[in-house]
């Protein structure tokens, strides 16, 4: 945001004043608040961020859009589907924009990714699976806490989610999952779901108690593509299958010929590849 064209960080506020001032401090933000109230009084105030724990998300938004400010708020935008229709009516009521902070509807790397499938580079998209998992057994962590809205599926199995019907362009007509719940903590642990869209399928698993991982895979009848929610630094492209290293590249086309390597998007480090997919040099681009 402070790198944004159109932004610029006025103000940051804590429940505690001089975490407030040293995060201020810190950051290089003008004013620091030690109340949300404070902040939402603050005329100059056009928009906020709203980062707090997941159950905050849908009480604080309010107040914010009540407050005459627009919100982007982090995801899940809510816990449940009742409380993203009142925050709905509260967006029409108030007359402002609320949004939910996906990166991946507005990320360069994931419009590129779109407009390449969709363009038909990995053929007809059939296919989606999306594994994202880390390691946490934390109490004291927020994503512990059910009450708080806890757990894998909220935290990082809805990337997977969105990323499947941004990419697909659809929204599925049913869903299977199942779930696994920390006995201590209740929180679900380990989830895996299937998703039907009317294009073909897609299926994840997230957890909070595996290696750190994250991934998506894009199925096509004439290839495949992987790669990884962060910003790509390795892409290889072979018939399809894809691996980022500073730029996106193609390798191989519709019919199965190899035309060779060449760049698609982005710049930086050049990466060759064998018949085998294996990278075998890399030098500056």
């Amino acid at each position: 945001m402070r790198k944004g064209e159109w932004s610029e960080i006025a103000a940051i506020a804590s429940r505690d004043l001089q975490k407030a001032k040293e995060a201020a401090k810190k950051l290089g933000i003008p004013k620091a608040y030690g109340s949300y109230e404070e902040l939402l009084a603050d005329t100059e105030i056009e928009a906020v961020y709203n980062p707090l724990p997941n159950h905050l998300h849908v009480p604080w938004s309010i107040k914010a859009a009540e407050a005459g400010k627009h919100v982007l708020c982090e995801k899940p935008l809510s816990l449940t589907v009742a409380e993203s229709r009142t925050l709905l009516e509260v967006r029409e009521r108030c007359g402002v924009k609320i949004g939910e902070a996906f990166m991946v509807k507005t990320h360069p790397q994931w419009l590129r990714t779109r407009e390449l499938i969709q363009k038909g580079v990995i053929g007809e998209l059939r296919a989606i699976v999306g594994a994202f998992s880390y390691f946490n057994r934390d109490p004291e962590n927020v994503r512990n806490n059910a009450e708080w809205g806890g757990g894998g599926l909220m935290d990082v199995g809805c990337y997977t989610i969105t990323t499947s019907r941004f990419i697909f362009g659809e929204e599925p007509s049913r869903v299977a999952g199942l779930i696994e719940r920390d006995p201590d903590f209740k929180t679900d642990r380990l989830a895996s779901a299937i998703l039907d869209f009317p294009s073909g399928q897609a299926v994840f698993t997230c957890s909070t108690q595996m290696v750190p991982y994250q991934r998506m895979q894009f199925l096509g009848r004439k290839g495949e593509s992987s790669w990884k929610f962060r910003l790509m630094r390795r892409m290889i492209v072979r018939r399809g299958f894809l691996l980022m290293m500073g730029a996106m590249y193609w390798r191989g086309n519709s019919n199965g010929d190899d035309p060779g390597l060449r760049p698609v998007y982005g710049a930086g480090r050049r990466v060759f590849t064998s018949d085998s997919g294996r990278e075998r040099g890399s030098g500056a681009a």
